[in-house]
């Protein structure tokens, strides 16, 4: 039963982020204006939603070897989701939208009311927990930011403070694999030319791709 709510939440949360993700990149005033359009059906549109339904479908798979509480496992699929659609974004506009930013506030501080009305006795370290992952994220983040010129977007910088509600200290690895996948990605772009020194990579991709590469190692 489990397995079928996950699927079902994909398909949910691709369709209302496929309409967000239409609104947002064409610059539309009226939302209703991008919505026929959105959910109109193409091979890439469908080739997402199966990414989306894989994606539940092994995180259900690992979740259930592991032995993780439901309300965990929706926690961390909602929140994969949002990576996911916030990826794709970043990658087509170089922009990390608030609005997802603060969509991943709301449901980790949902979870949060959850998990201290069921352990109440667990809600002083949760506290700690989640204030210590967002402080320690946005101050190494912002002093890279201060050393480096723009070597980081602020739209990264809140999305890994953010992160830090999530995981924690455990924000790091995080932290670490994000990194680790974009300089690989970097190093290969300089190596064939494909980019010079002075310019970026947009890191929601590689941020997506830390979280998920920190959930099955760590």
């Amino acid at each position: 039963m489990l397995l079928i709510y996950c699927v079902i939440m994909a398909v949910i949360s691709f369709t209302c982020l496929l309409i967000y993700q239409a609104y947002y990149c064409s610059g539309a005033d009226n939302i209703q204006c991008v919505v026929k359009p959105a959910l109109q059906v193409n091979v890439k549109k469908i080739m997402a939603c199966l990414f989306y339904i894989v994606m539940a479908v092994s995180f259900y798979i690992y979740t259930e070897a592991e032995k993780q509480m439901p309300a965990k496992v929706f926690k961390y699929l909602l929140m994969l989701f949002i990576l996911a659609a916030t990826a794709w974004i970043d990658l087509k506009t170089r922009k990390i939208p608030n609005m997802l930013v603060l969509l991943l506030i709301c449901i980790r501080f949902i979870f949060f009311i959850y998990e201290t009305l069921k352990e109440p006795d667990y809600a002083r370290f949760n506290i700690i927990q989640m204030a210590f992952g967002a402080i320690l994220c946005l101050m190494l983040l912002l002093i890279c930011r201060l050393l480096a010129r723009n070597s980081i977007g602020m739209g990264d910088i809140k999305l890994f403070s953010v992160l830090g509600l999530y995981f924690g200290y455990d924000v790091m690895h995080v932290m670490f694999f994000s990194f680790l996948c974009t300089a690989i990605y970097s190093i290969y772009l300089l190596a064939f030319k494909k980019m010079k020194k002075k310019d970026s990579v947009p890191m929601g991709p590689f941020i997506f791709l830390g979280t998920v590469l920190s959930i099955i190692i760590i």
